[in-house]
């Protein structure tokens, strides 16, 4: 988010500074290929939760803003959901 941030000077645009305050159940997703938001954050995003139950996944080909369309997302959101205890 370099591009945006000097125009959001009041705003600290650092996901994976923050990433320590979340406790609940993370799931994170990114794209390979994404310019943008390069996979590299969500790395760093994912190494920071403090979350017990936590998963990634990375996957292969794609771009910017194309995960709900890749045929794979969903079963990866479906079966992150259904591995949580119930008691949660």
């Amino acid at each position: 988010m370099g591009f945006i941030a000097g125009r959001c000077s009041a705003y600290e645009l650092n996901n994976a500074k923050k990433a320590f305050r979340i406790t609940i159940s993370a799931l994170v997703i990114h794209d390979e290929l994404d310019t943008v938001i390069e996979p590299g954050h969500a790395d760093r995003i994912y190494e920071n939760l403090a979350s017990v139950i936590r998963d990634k996944h990375v996957l292969a080909g794609g771009g910017h803003g194309d995960l709900r369309n890749r045929p794979e997302y969903q079963g990866l959101v479906n079966g992150f959901v259904e591995r949580l205890p119930l008691d949660l």
